[in-house]
């Protein structure tokens, strides 16, 4: 698995993603990538789709960071779609309750 840093501005949320994340859990979340940095990268599409990752991506860019670690992965759109919610880590052990939209 190779990871890259790449551009905010080359990324593009996924219109499927599931999760919702309270306020107060984005704050910590952009804390601790404040804190200790990127434990998990960005998950993207080979045509720019975060299809793991999102919240990250949001506390990245909450903090102005230009670039992120991201590993690439060659899904079509449908596949792309149910391998979201199999690439997001387990938060209980943190303690973040992250909510599914669907």
């Amino acid at each position: 698995m190779k990871v890259l840093e790449v551009s905010t501005q080359k990324l593009r949320p996924s219109e499927y993603n599931p999760r919702l994340m309270p306020p107060h859990e984005l704050d910590a979340l952009t804390r601790s990538i404040q804190e200790y940095g990127f434990v998990d990268p960005v998950i993207v599409n080979k045509d720019g789709t975060v299809i793991g990752g999102h919240q990250r991506l949001q506390a990245a860019e909450r903090l102005g960071m230009e670039t992120v670690p991201v590993v690439y992965v060659d899904l079509d759109k449908e596949k792309g779609a149910g391998a979201q919610s199999r690439s997001e880590p387990d938060t209980r052990a943190s303690g973040m309750r992250l909510g599914w939209s669907r």
